[in-house]
Parts: structure tokens; sequence; C-alpha cells
């Protein structure tokens, strides 16, 4: 059977992520009691689930030549993601992020800087092929680009999805190229201060499935016009929240994929199911033992 296929733009980072009992206060040091070292970023995180789910992935970003970003590399192939390189120039140290995960609540508290500037010139967004791609997501980096390819991706029938999980500038001219926006309530666009209102504004901007995540509560969300709420399953021993939102937004993009004529509220209501499933183990993979074979 052909694998379903979709395209992921955004960023990747090296995460260094510890398990400890609460996060250090100012000029304290702790212990962790677990550590972890592996690739990270929302479109990242979103493709290794898309191929976990069963789809097949090719994620665009930004690694270079660093050593440290094999370590994103590897995993990459690891996981089966096509991966292709933005900056094939880049030999700075790739984007990190420090991660500190509280082991009594699962919350995380996370270091880090948005994607690395693109040093040689802007790479044609049009001329990348768009063959057999059924769905692409977009992480909000690299603004001018992500806009650029969500056209071509409009204009080549491809539906497009935006993760959402905070405003960025240049955000307002991404919105004119997606079908699909599921944000965090922490999306706020200029002059909005609620979720209620972070709906209405991507409705009034032409995008046709809107949806706002808000932790383990209700889903607040629209399809053409038509207002409903997604309760996510409720998990009782959470262990880790980290990739949480990007997992969830890689199984969206997998189960539209597979079934794009399916309802909306069904494909956030499996997605909830993955997303809830990973807050259960530590890290960001962990979770993908609990999937059945085949």
């Amino acid at each position: 059977m052909t694998r379903t296929r979709a395209l992921f733009f955004g960023m990747t980072t090296i995460d260094c992520i510890y398990l400890a009992d609460q996060p250090p206060g100012c000029n304290e040091k702790i212990v962790a009691d677990r550590q972890l070292i592996c690739a990270g970023g929302p479109g990242t995180n979103a493709a290794m689930t898309f191929n976990a789910l069963g789809g097949k992935a090719t994620l665009i970003s930004c690694l270079g030549l660093h050593p440290l970003a094999s370590v994103a590399h590897n995993e990459l192939k690891l996981h089966g993601v096509d991966h292709m390189e933005l900056c094939p120039e880049f030999s700075s140290v790739p984007t990190m992020s420090s991660i500190l995960v509280s082991k009594d609540t699962g919350d995380r508290s996370v270091v880090s800087v948005n994607s690395n500037p693109i040093q040689s010139h802007y790479p044609d967004m049009t001329k990348i092929s768009l063959h057999g791609y059924t769905a692409a997501l977009f992480d909000g980096q690299y603004m001018t680009l992500a806009t650029a390819l969500a056209g071509a991706c409009r204009q080549a029938g491809i539906h497009t999805v935006l993760d959402g999980g905070s405003w960025k500038p240049g955000t307002e001219k991404l919105i004119r190229h997606i079908d699909t926006a599921i944000c965090s309530s922490n999306f706020m666009p200029p002059g909005i201060s609620d979720s209620e209102n972070i709906l209405i504004w991507l409705q009034n901007r032409g995008v046709s499935e809107v949806a706002i995540t808000r932790g383990a509560g209700p889903i607040l969300a629209a399809e053409n016009g038509t207002r409903f709420e997604v309760l996510p399953p409720q998990i009782t021993s959470v262990r880790d929240t980290l990739a949480a939102g990007d997992i969830f937004h890689g199984a969206f993009t997998y189960y539209y994929s597979k079934n794009p004529a399916g309802k909306f509220s069904d494909h956030l209501k499996k997605a909830a199911v993955i997303a809830a499933g990973s807050c259960i183990h530590f890290g960001p993979r962990k979770w993908m033992n609990d999937l059945p074979a085949g």
C-alpha cells in the first residue's frame, strides 16, 4: 500500500532534555534524574510523528555543517524522514534548546532561540517539487520562505496546515495561504487577548478550519463557520508535556492526509489521543513504542 506523503517546513533544533524535581532557582545547581539529547523543533517533531503513524514525511529545515547537526541527521534517518537542507553552507552551531521537565507535573521549562538566520541567498521555494504530497505543515519559522512555499502548495492543490505556537511577525501574510490553522492559546495576533477572538481573527482571514488547543482543556474549533469543541482524553499520570503540541500537529496532518474527505472534528479527536498518549512518557519519542506493530 502506498504511504501518504506530507511536507513539513520549519525548525530543527538539538534538544538537551533533563528530568528533575523542579527548575533551578537563581544561582542554584541541581542534579537531574535522567537526560536525553535528540532532534527537536515543531516541524521536526511533527514530521517524525507523521512517519511513526504510517506516513512518509519530507522535512525542509536548516541544520548545516556543524558536527552537532549529525545528532538530528541521524535521528531523522532512523525514523525514515527525508530531509531537504535549507542552508547547506551554514557552519555555526545549530539551534539548541535546553529543557527541564518537572518530575511531579510533567511541565517543561525551555531555553532556546528562534531559527538560525539563513546566511546564503534564499532558495527559490517555488522550484521545489510538490508532486505526490497531500498536505504541507508550516511551523511559522523562516516566514518569507514559508509564505512562498505555502502559496506554491496552495496552487498545487496541497492542503496547508499552520502550527501556530505563538505569534510571529509576518504571520498575517502566511495565513493567506493556510487551509487549516491549529494554534495554541499563546497565539495572540496584535490586539487579540483571548482564545475566542483568535478563532474569529483566523476565520475572518479565510482559514476554513481553525482549532485552538488549550492544554488539557477543550479544543475550540470551527469548520466553515460552524463552531464546536473537542474534549481531549484526560490522563492522570502526566510525565512529560514536551512536544505534545508538535505531536498533535503531526498526527492531525497524518489523519487528514490519510482521509482528506473526513471530518475535521474526527481528525482533531484522533490527533488528541496521540498527543495525550505521548504525555505519559519521558521524552518526545517513547510513545511510539505503544503504537501497534505494522
